[in-house]
């Protein structure tokens, strides 16, 4: 496994612990396990629980905004409700 899918598979194991702990409740860890990695291996990869959580969030609105994105191109398309 490559670094970015080692990344990407530690922000999934995050985000559901974060969804099922919240920041307080969820270590570092809690998400190594969850991921399968050693803790110092997450901390090297994100530095602390902030910087990963951080990375979760803005993951979590990427995918809010795209979508968003979506359904506006789907507004536009002839018969959407933007097409005049």
């Amino acid at each position: 496994m490559n670094a970015d899918d080692r990344r990407e598979l530690v922000l999934a194991a995050a985000t559901h612990a974060f969804a099922r702990s919240g920041y307080a409740g969820t270590s570092t860890d809690k998400v190594a396990k969850e991921a399968g990695v050693s803790q110092p291996y997450v901390v090297r990869m994100f530095g602390t629980k902030l910087e990963l959580f951080l990375a979760v969030f803005d993951r979590a609105m990427a995918r809010i905004g795209d979508a968003f994105a979506a359904e506006i191109a789907t507004l536009s398309e002839p018969g959407g409700y933007f097409d005049t």
